[in-house]
């Protein structure tokens, strides 16, 4: 017998929770809402930070939060004070164990830990496939493709990241203070820069995040965080009390193509990570939060789900810089902070800048650079 619901969400990670989330603590209709997830959310994988200006939904549930950042390359260091924003961040257990003791209230929603098999549309309905059961709905948000994806034409990187949970005996960090971009690593073509989020004064995240399409042995990401430890931190006595690991995929490919009537897809697999930085903590929710909006007042998803091209334009560019060997990470990234105001840069990636400020943010960048992957990116369209 297949169970029937109103919706089904594929993925509950951070996309999939925030939409359920959100869809419970705005919608008042009844529905039955169905989340699958081949895995339980009892851990904590991965650390999201993000910078923002007000309080906010999760503020309780934040791990930290700064008022200073510090940025490093070789050739330049400065300290961000980064004030109307703050720099938070969210450890994801915290994050699944909130979203999940409140869809545990709500008695429209039904959590199950499954592995999904197949995913078919009909004319007026999806079937779901699970190793023990198949469900049906109407409209199923999915965080996963079945498809393969040809990039084609859109620049296309993958942002892999690993990072140490350390602790010290003694005080060692600032607790208000936290590494945003340190790039005195050896780079070797790739984009590589190192991260310090304290949680205390004898813990911190030291994570190494690196843009490339080759994924390293475990050995390799362990030698770097290592070193920078001991060699930029100067720490030679700690332990390290937990680990995590992720990949993001960063590109400007228009996954919304993809939906279709009743299947949309959410998360990174509906571009909702900021192609030019990998960062979608905020993004997710903002998407999630007018999906929510959307789907409660029967609008037109795909509005919601489309995103702002000329914004999409502007990550061509800076990954066709950096990617192609035009500038490197740190020149482009150390151009931007040593020109322009924090605020701006922030500002620009949440794509909230009209046109007179990404004129005057583009000033920032190595400019043969930028030029040249302009008109590149030009020729290409």
């Amino acid at each position: 017998m297949i169970a029937s619901y109103d919706y089904i969400i594929s993925g509950s990670g951070c996309a999939g929770l925030s939409l359920a989330y959100y869809l419970s603590k705005i919608s008042k209709k009844e529905f039955k809402c169905l989340l699958i997830d081949k895995e339980s959310k009892d851990s904590n994988d991965r650390t999201w930070s993000f910078w923002q200006k007000e309080d906010a939904e999760f503020d309780r549930i934040l791990a930290n939060q700064y008022h200073n950042l510090s940025f490093h390359t070789n050739e330049f260091e400065k300290v961000l004070e980064i004030e109307p924003y703050s720099y938070k961040m969210i450890r994801s257990k915290e994050f699944y164990d909130f979203i999940l003791s409140h869809l545990k209230t709500d008695p429209r929603f039904n959590l199950i830990t499954n592995e999904i098999k197949a995913i078919r549309e009909s004319s007026d309905s999806v079937e779901v496939d699970t190793n023990q059961h198949t469900f049906s709905a109407p409209l199923v948000f999915s965080s996963f493709h079945s498809q393969d994806i040809e990039y084609g034409k859109h620049q296309n990187v993958l942002q892999h990241f690993k990072g140490w949970v350390i602790e010290t005996e003694e005080d060692t960090f600032d607790p208000n203070s936290a590494v945003f971009m340190d790039f005195r690593i050896n780079q070797e073509k790739d984009v590589r820069f190192m991260y310090v989020l304290p949680n205390s004064p004898r813990s911190a995240l030291v994570e190494l995040a690196v843009f490339s399409n080759e994924i390293w042995d475990s050995k390799k990401y362990d030698e770097i965080v290592g070193d920078y430890i001991g060699k930029e931190l100067s720490i030679q006595e700690y332990k390290v009390i937990e680990e995590e690991f992720g990949i993001i995929p960063m590109t400007t490919y228009p996954f919304e193509k993809h939906n279709t009537s009743r299947i949309k897809y959410i998360g990174s697999a509906g571009g909702w990570v900021k192609a030019s930085s990998g960062y979608a903590f905020l993004r997710i929710q903002e998407k999630a939060k007018q999906l929510s909006r959307a789907i409660d007042q029967g609008s037109n998803l795909d509005s919601v789900l489309s995103a702002k091209n000329s914004f999409r334009f502007y990550d061509q560019i800076f990954l066709n810089a950096i990617l192609t060997g035009k500038a490197s990470g740190a020149e482009v990234f150390g151009s931007l902070f040593k020109k322009l105001p924090p605020q701006l840069i922030f500002k620009f990636l949440d794509e909230k800048t009209n046109a007179l400020e990404n004129m005057k943010l583009f000033t920032g960048p190595p400019t043969w650079a930028f030029m040249k992957g302009f008109f590149e990116e030009v020729l290409i369209r």
